[in-house]
């Protein structure tokens, strides 16, 4: 439930700026708000509530007020307009003291302990289970503790803010210690020959995201750049200190932080406000009197010189560790009140750090330094501005100061080329116009930007300043603006670090030593001690597996069948011919955004070409011509468009997994007024794209390798997912090679063999190019209106006209692979368990009823003995129409016993009894995807795919009916349905050496990845 809230709020700038920037009108403007019962005016008492601010937004486009609640202290801020997906948060403010995760596992046991009106364990699965909303959660910030919701249906949002409120004000966990042990950490000792463990839901969340390179370096900025303020600690919680946190520990934070008078309401969307207020005093504010809660954010006074500092994180044994440290320079900037300099440093971020065509990254690649990134994080008091380079030598530490701070002097004395300015500005001119109406994430990006001044004690109205930011903007044109920040607050500041964060391997890491302080433990204790330990264990279980008394469950509000009415909402679509080309026109408002992509049949190329697709991919875009650099048409597509994306996909048949679709996608979005040139550059990149320049080739084979080796790292349960369903589908299978360990075995290959294969790789990488650029089996998928369409068809000729015509043949592929069960063996503290089938195999066919039936697993039998009493932080459940379906643990402690809980799916199914009144709350959580809103992108993306998949309206509004009429008796009958499926025995583990090792027998064959 731990959100990394810093790498989410720059994005949410974009979204500020759809409302401060321009005096462009959200797209969709048609709707009224709900009336208030009020007349509003600043100064006024409502329910309890003074309002102290008022202020109508840009273009009448909402109403944000600023409320204070008298007796207690409760600030409530509300941005009132036409978005019908509510949002209701309550945030606290919760510095860290130390790293034993205090408030994160304090969040954990607020959302699954029950409260006093509502006294039932796993309370949080239980909302989920009878909501039509799946954004419903809690987070954990270095410096707030937030419990947010969102859903478009009134009567839930009501129901959910009175159980958010009892949760947080009155929680059950003060009575009761095991919601504690379960979710933080207890001693796990099941027989006296075991060895002792730590088990915990947080405990073992952290192990996993630890093991994370992006989290460490994330940390190790905060550490270095705050060492004597609260964000010096981990807030989510460090393994080796989460055993140290008492139980009276955590209810001393509740009592300290959890008042009213360091709360933090936000309420958005189409709701009237006087009830809520109503409801929020009668019913708990009005018990609370002020208090002063110390809860101050500290500020870091400034360094008097620049630190160095040296960081380590775990690589496998196997791994090569040569050039895989991370450096990066990073500076304080200010403080997150400063909406002026948050701007300026946002374009400075991008033009500079996170744009091939700046000198700055010119300059670093001359130097031998590739990989490199700008993060701007305002997730925090102090602001920070990180250079990052990954994949760098240690020894180049000081080469990479020198480069970066020697061209930025260059650049304060010459000044940056206003031309590239421009570009940013207009990006952000795209970036609002296809931002301009509202998603299911809209009312949560106000949230954090709103909470990112607050609880800081700035006005909360600063994110409306359009003064500030259209005064940065124009000053970054004019004079030497950009250039004066830079040298102030980058090349003078000293208040900055120089972190090295290099690779050890495993057999060093510091967690063997948990496990010589276990054994020493268990040592220490008596037989009697033991037989205790035992009991308590045996007993903490059997409360887990008790059933919650229908009396307490009826305890929870809740929406019924009767109070919905779901429907399935159909995207526009007009198919037509042009010149011989199959165009899919989706006639909608875009705001002068043109959304194109093309999808090239990509079934052309020979089997054993398949990953050259996704290479190819990767390349295009990134190799230059014999015309022009690299550099110079990065920099025009930048200039023209959001960028031009290039990308290998494939569409698996709704009817059968072995037949599907690939493609080779090259897409972008763009302003009407732009499209006819982008079109001209993504012909031109078709037709001159240069190939045979060898290091070039070679330099991006080194970058491509690089991000494999990140992504495996950060997202272990994809490498798992992607290699199971590999195993029994033909669609799959081609996936995987694209994205999985065929593509990275593939790539380290080429680049191991690079100088010797050279003319073999290019004449592949040619190769694939001329088959996959071909004007037969071409589809374009378009989105804007009537009118700019008629733009896009004249314009669609400079690309129509460089494609090849020739006749080739499409080729039928047989991707088999030798081993059914596999483990892969990662530098991580957990494992990622995934075991899957095709039930079409079996004789079944897809159905509503299935989504029922997994969403009853997914609430019921997985999250009970994979998260509640096995101790994994999460699973996912994957589900297809052309019949593949797998289950995958996320930060699973276990293994074996995890593929006993896969195996034992079929008795749960078989035995089920329950009633008619408790399924139709299974049914309604079922929907939460018809009360889901989507930008106009995504019901593109959407719609394209079902295109390819051959889904239809009639498909789909099928499913919705078999939802509606499913029963008991139809879920139960796919018992059998898994028992066939599981005894297939399709495993597939990636984790902890360790633990693999344990479990061996299960596994035909261990992968060993190279990292070299």
């Amino acid at each position: 439930m731990k959100k990394n809230r810093a790498l989410k709020l720059f994005l949410s700038i974009i979204l500020i700026f759809s409302y401060s920037f321009t005096g462009i009108i959200p797209a969709f403007s048609t709707k009224v708000f709900a009336a208030e019962q009020v007349e509003f005016k600043v100064g006024n008492i409502y329910c309890g509530f003074k309002l102290t601010e008022e202020k109508i937004l840009p273009n009448n486009s909402g109403e944000a007020r600023v409320f204070v609640h008298e007796k207690s202290g409760a600030r409530l801020f509300q941005l009132k307009n036409e978005d019908e997906n509510k949002m209701f948060s309550i945030g606290f403010r919760t510095p860290s003291k130390n790293d034993k995760g205090t408030a994160h596992i304090l969040e954990h046991c607020v959302l699954v302990g029950g409260s006093e009106k509502y006294p039932i364990k796993q309370l949080f699965k239980e909302l989920l289970q009878v909501s039509i909303t799946k954004d419903l959660n809690g987070f954990t910030a270095p410096d707030m503790t937030v419990y947010p919701f969102s859903t478009t249906n009134e009567k839930e949002f009501n129901n959910l803010m009175d159980v958010y409120l009892n949760m947080v004000f009155k929680p059950r966990l003060y009575e009761d210690e095991r919601i504690f042990k379960e979710e933080a950490w207890h001693y796990e000792l099941n027989k006296e020959s075991d060895p002792i463990k730590y088990n915990g839901v947080v405990y073992n969340e952290m192990k996993g995201s630890l093991s994370a390179l992006n989290s460490k370096l994330y940390n190790s900025i905060m550490q270095s750049l705050y060492p004597d303020t609260n964000y010096q600690y981990v807030s989510g919680g460090v393994p080796s200190e989460i055993p140290k946190l008492s139980f009276e520990e955590l209810k001393d934070f509740h009592k300290e932080y959890y008042h009213p008078s360091n709360s933090y309401i936000f309420i958005y969307g189409n709701t009237d406000i006087t009830s809520k207020l109503g409801a929020l005093n009668n019913n708990y504010l009005k018990d609370y009197d002020k208090s002063e809660v110390n809860s101050q954010v500290q500020k870091q006074e400034p360094f008097e010189s620049q630190r160095e500092n040296q960081y380590e994180y775990i690589v496998d044994e196997k791994e090569d560790i040569k050039n895989k440290s991370v450096l990066s320079l990073n500076y304080a900037i200010g403080t997150s009140d400063n909406e002026e300099l948050t701007t300026a440093f946002n374009l400075i971020n991008y033009i500079l750090f996170n744009n091939p065509s700046s000198p700055v990254i010119k300059n670093l690649n001359k130097a031998g330094i590739s990989n490199v990134s700008g993060v701007f994080s305002t997730g925090q008091y102090q602001p920070f501005l990180s250079i990052i380079a990954t994949n760098a030598s240690e020894e180049e530490k000081d080469l990479y100061k020198w480069v970066i701070e020697d061209s930025l002097k260059d650049i304060v004395q010459n000044g940056i080329d206003k031309e590239i300015i421009k570009t940013t500005i207009n990006r952000l001119e795209l970036d609002v116009r296809e931002n301009s109406g509202y998603s299911s994430k809209t009312g949560a990006s106000y949230n954090l930007s709103i909470l990112n001044q607050w609880i800081y004690d700035a006005d909360p109205m600063n994110i409306f300043d359009s003064q500030q930011i259209i005064k940065c903007l124009n000053d970054s044109l004019e004079g030497n603006y950009l250039e004066g920040i830079i040298d102030k607050y980058i090349l003078k500041n000293n208040h900055s670090t120089l972190n090295v964060m290099s690779p050890v391997h495993e057999s060093t890491r510091s967690h063997n030593d948990e496990e010589v302080v276990l054994k020493e433990y268990k040592e220490s204790l008596s037989k009697k001690e033991i037989a205790k330990l035992i009991k308590d264990n045996e007993e903490l279980r059997e409360w887990q597996n008790e059933s919650e008394s229908k009396e307490n469950l009826d305890k929870i509000p809740k929406v019924t069948l009767n109070d919905l009415n779901p429907v399935v909402e159909k995207t526009p679509l007009k198919v037509e011919q042009y010149k011989g080309t199959k165009i899919l026109h989706h006639p909608m408002n875009t705001n002068g955004v043109i959304s194109t992509n093309f999808y090239f049949d990509s079934s052309k190329v020979h089997e054993e070409q398949i990953p050259y697709v996704q290479l190819l991919s990767d390349l295009m875009g990134n190799v230059g011509s014999e015309e022009y650099s690299i550099n110079e048409l990065q920099k025009l597509e930048q200039q023209l468009s959001k960028g031009i994306s290039y990308s290998a996909m494939n569409f698996i048949s709704k009817d059968d997994s072995n037949n599907y679709t690939n493609k080779f996608s090259v897409s972008t979005v763009v302003l009407e007024k732009n499209i006819d040139k982008i079109l001209k550059l993504i012909a031109y990149n078709i037709q001159n794209s240069n190939y045979s320049n060898k290091s070039v080739i070679k330099q991006n084979l080194y970058a491509i390798k690089c991000n494999l080796d990140n992504i495996f790292s950060d997202n272990p349960e994809e490498l798992a997912i992607n290699r199971n369903l590999a195993y029994f589908s033909q669609g799959r299978a081609y996936n995987e090679n694209l994205k999985g360990v065929s593509y990275k075995n593939f790539i380290d290959n080429l680049y191991e063999n690079f100088d010797q294969d050279y003319e073999k790789i290019i004449k592949n990488i040619q190769d694939v190019a001329y088959r996959v650029f071909n004007e037969n089996d071409l589809t374009i998928s378009v989105t804007c209106d009537d009118n700019a369409y008629k733009i896009f068809k004249k314009s669609v000729n400079n690309v129509l006209d460089v494609l090849s015509t020739d006749i080739i043949e499409s080729k039928n592929y047989d991707l088999q692979y030798d081993s059914k069960n596999e483990a892969i063996p990662i530098a991580s503290r957990v494992q990622y368990n995934c075991q899957g089938f095709n039930f079409k195999k079996h004789g079944y066919e897809y159905n509503g009823s299935m989504v029922v039936m997994l969403n009853m697993l997914d609430l019921d039998y997985l999250w009970k003995n994979l998260r509640v009493t096995g101790g994994a932080y999460g699973y996912r459940i994957i589900n297809d129409r052309n019949g593949d379906i797998a289950i995958a643990s996320y930060r699973d402690p276990r293994v074996e016993r995890t593929y006993d809980v896969y195996a034992g799916i079929s008795e749960y199914l078989s035995n089920l009894d329950i009633s008619e009144e408790e399924f139709e709350k299974y049914k309604i959580s079922c929907l939460y995807k018809y009360y889901h809103p989507l930008t106009i992108y995504q019901k593109v993306a959407i719609a394209d795919r079902d295109y390819f998949m051959g889904v239809s309206e009639e498909d789909r509004i099928e499913e919705l009916n078999q939802i509606l009429n499913a029963t008991i008796d139809e879920v139960k009958a796919y018992s059998e349905m898994f028992k066939k499926g599981m005894d297939e025995n399709n495993k597939t583990t990636v984790g902890e050496k360790k633990e693999i090792e344990k479990s061996k027998h299960l596994f035909e064959k261990i992968i060993l990845l190279t990292f070299k």
